[in-house]
């Protein structure tokens, strides 16, 4: 069933991405991006025309970025729902939600969120503003540049806040007929999808497409009514996939009315523009240094090829091969008798550079790095047999300071993606959530079993998402294992309890340590069965002689032996 839209032809799609395109252009949106990626992607010198000369880069800014990066994308975190309902069935909403914080931990794995996120964090932190599409019920998902997202309001930092959301796509002509024709559309609107060049807003290395495989510009527009999300998508001629409420079907495929509520699309933000949805990254607040920077180090290169060696001076009159001037161990053939050869042959002596360039460029590096917190104590450069786990993370934690507003946004994006998930999961499960939990066994093993979270709760759910950060940086856990150290030498816990309370991915080798205990522990069963093996059969030996004296007994007493025996 397809539903009306404001948007009704793709003439007027196209109008509204044009004003898009627009936009980025007076803010320089697609100039900005490529020179922010050049500067991280060992392209500084871009678009100079210097014939064979190599160009060299004192290339301080990648390292800031990725330093910003990992401080930010490295902490460990973990999406808690928790029940914010009242009433009678509070313990179902509170099972419900336990169920889906294990869910999500499992689809956190199986979807690779882990890589995704860094990507989102390092786009974002290079470019400004970075953007994550689930595009299916499985929560697949697919990075978005900021060049090819286009909002409806330019201002408006919420995303979902937003009317309309486009996003332009270069997809192959063969595909995007395929889809028209599954989509029931005539016969002859499929045929004005022909290729193009329209790539002018894409990233250099984007535009240079394979010539056999024939692509053509698509949009993919997002709307949001009254009653839920509606996705079509076009090309400039035609719309190959009509408006469609985005909305789960029951069993027998009938639409059953509950559709998403939010845009399937999570923003991470770096740091924000004032009157703008878009933000600032750190490639552009070091920009302007690093290419003062590698010009002092062109202009320094350049004296000390000019100045920095000897230089012949050959009187052409008086030698026969001044070409030979520079060669090394060739013989100069003077003119005639001299008695100075110096008139005839000289070098020019070097002359040495003035200090202040090198300084000037030192200068921005290390103003640079130390701004941008990103400087020696802050990168870890720091011995650590001379300071603590614990006081380096004090030295760490206060370089951090700096970078706590894209932490805080980088947490804001995992609660925007949690809440995503759970609209999805409310939107395409009418008849109830089935999810796999493991489950302990009679045997003591564990399993995977279904359970189901029943549609009435999951529609009715009112969650509150926490997202727990967990610091995994190496000197975290290096404080971590000294703590645990110092209790196990000061007896406050035996070894088991420290082989239990390190981190899976501690440096001490925990599994060697498992393994040693589960040997032991199975060497000291195996004893324990061998000593009780041992005291039956002794017990049984006894029992025996003592039957066998009770016998006797019996029959010296009954008369049957001559003899009383031995007790």
């Amino acid at each position: 069933m397809r539903y009306k839209s404001d948007i009704q032809d793709a003439t007027s799609i196209w109008s509204q991405y044009q004003k898009g395109v627009d936009h980025h252009n007076k803010m320089n949106l697609y100039s900005d991006t490529e020179t922010f990626y050049n500067m991280v992607e060992s392209n500084q010198w871009h678009g100079l025309q210097s014939g064979d000369e190599k160009m060299s880069s004192h290339d301080f800014i990648t390292g800031i970025v990725e330093h910003k990066v990992a401080m930010t994308a490295m902490n460990a975190m973990t999406i808690n729902y928790s029940p914010l309902n009242t009433g009678e069935n509070q313990q179902a909403y509170r099972e419900a939600c336990d169920k889906l914080n294990e869910f999500a931990a499992s689809k956190w794995e199986l979807t690779k969120m882990d890589i995704a996120d860094w990507e989102t964090v390092n786009d974002a932190c290079i470019t400004g503003d970075a953007y994550r599409y689930f595009y299916d019920s499985g929560l697949n998902h697919q990075s978005i540049d900021r060049t090819n997202i286009y909002f409806a309001d330019e201002q408006e930092k919420d995303i979902q806040k937003q009317k309309r959301i486009i996003i332009y796509e270069r997809r192959f002509v063969d595909d995007v007929k395929e889809d028209a024709k599954n989509n029931g559309i005539d016969e002859k609107d499929i045929e004005t999808i022909v290729a193009d060049e329209d790539t002018d807003t894409l990233p250099e290395a984007a535009k240079q497409e394979v010539e056999t495989d024939k692509k053509c510009s698509c949009l993919l527009c997002l709307e949001k009514k009254k009653d839920g999300i509606y996705i079509s998508r076009s090309t400039q001629t035609v719309i190959y996939q009509p408006s469609t409420k985005i909305i789960g079907k029951d069993e027998q495929g009938n639409e059953t009315g509950i559709g998403l509520t939010l845009y399937p699309i999570a923003k991470m933000m770096w740091y924000p523009k004032r009157g703008s949805a878009r933000g600032i990254g750190e490639v552009k607040r070091y920009l302007n240094n690093q290419i003062n920077s590698n010009k002092l180090l062109y202009r320094r290169e350049e004296h000390i090829k000019q100045a920095a060696f000897p230089k012949p001076v050959v009187n052409t009159d008086m030698v026969d091969n001044p070409e030979d001037a520079k060669k090394v161990g060739v013989i100069m053939k003077i003119k005639g008798i001299t008695s100075k050869v110096r008139d005839a042959f000289d070098f020019v002596a070097p002359q040495s550079a003035t200090h202040e360039p090198k300084e000037l460029q030192d200068e921005y590096i290390d103003m640079s790095r130390n701004l941008a917190n990103a400087g020696d104590n802050a990168t870890g450069n720091i011995n650590p047999e001379n300071a603590s786990g614990a006081a380096i993370i004090a030295v760490r934690d206060q370089q951090a300071v700096a970078n706590n507003k894209p932490m805080a946004y980088h947490k804001q994006f995992i609660e925007d993606v949690a809440r995503i998930w759970l609209d999805t999961w409310i939107a395409y499960n009418p008849n109830g959530l089935t999810i796999q939990v493991e489950q302990d066994q009679e045997d003591g093993t564990k399993a995977l079993m279904d359970e189901v979270i029943p549609a009435e709760i999951l529609q009715s759910l009112n969650a509150q998402i926490r997202i727990d950060v967990s610091p995994t940086n190496p000197y975290s856990k290096f404080a971590r294992e000294q703590s645990l150290e110092n209790a196990l030498a000061n007896q406050h816990i035996t070894f088991d309890e420290y082989v239990e309370a390190l981190d899976d991915d501690a440096s001490a080798p925990k599994g060697k340590f498992t393994d040693i205990l589960e040997a032991r522990q199975a060497l000291a069963e195996q004893q324990a069965l061998m000593q009780e093996q041992s005291a039956q059969s002794q017990l049984e030996q006894a029992m025996g002689i003592i039957d066998q004296q009770n016998a006797l007994l019996a029959q010296y007493e009954g008369g049957g032996a001559d003899v009383m025996p031995p007790m």
